[in-house]
């Protein structure tokens, strides 16, 4: 039976800045920092930094978009506050067991390191049920999800690589203009920026999904196969 993709992409962003300034950590300077004003500037380059971090932490983060995509399907998923978080962490938890059902092998890029722990701890603090194989995660096999970057990047599956760089390696194109770590902030503003971007994130991991695991062809995704 061929191999079937059910590519999948999650874009996070920040907790409200209230909930952020509860929880954000005491900082301190260097220890060989004297002078009042050096640490002062110290400390608030750190909190800068944590802040800008606070996305990319599902402690400090939240589900905000959620896409799949398969060949005949896709579907995007936006929350813009906790309580639809919990809306779209239901509704991807579905899709995911009718995609195992489905014989689907479960497709993204980087996920094993990102998006699912930070889909998993989200889901924890929402008291979702999720399936065994994600609750216990003692064979990440067992879940029918594939990592495509380390698949990409075999052997060596400690390196890591961006999706817009193999993209333009393999497919000739590369993912929106639109910056990923603005991606709430364009959520919240422009939406169909927003859904452009997580539509061009999900199509680049579907291409690559199928040409490593499929047997597409690079010349069926891009110019190169028809160059002399």
């Amino acid at each position: 039976m061929p191999t079937k993709i059910l590519a999948f992409d999650i874009e996070t962003g920040p907790l409200a800045m209230d909930k952020l300034k509860t929880i954000m950590p005491e900082f301190k300077p260097p220890k060989n920092y004297k002078d009042t004003g050096a640490i002062a500037k110290n400390i608030i380059e750190q909190e800068k930094k944590w802040l800008a971090n606070a996305a990319l932490n599902p402690e400090t983060g939240f589900v905000c978009a959620i896409g799949t995509k398969t060949k005949n399907d896709e579907v995007y998923l936006f929350a813009e506050t906790i309580e639809q978080e919990k809306e779209i962490l239901e509704k991807w938890w579905q899709i995911y067991k009718d995609g195992v059902s489905g014989g689907y092998k479960i497709a993204g890029w980087n996920n094993y390191n990102f998006d699912i722990p930070f889909l998993r701890k989200r889901s924890f603090l929402h008291n979702i049920k999720m399936p065994p194989a994600i609750v216990h995660l003692e064979n990440i096999k067992e879940t029918k999800i594939i990592d495509l970057m380390k698949l990409y990047n075999a052997p060596d599956f400690r390196k890591m690589s961006s999706l817009n760089e193999v993209s333009k390696f393999l497919l000739n194109d590369q993912k929106s203009e639109s910056n990923g770590s603005e991606f709430y902030k364009i959520l919240k503003t422009e939406k169909k920026r927003a859904e452009q971007y997580l539509q061009q994130d999900i199509n680049l991991t579907y291409k690559i999904g199928e040409i490593l695991t499929v047997g597409k062809t690079i010349a069926e995704y891009n110019s190169f196969g028809n160059q002399e």
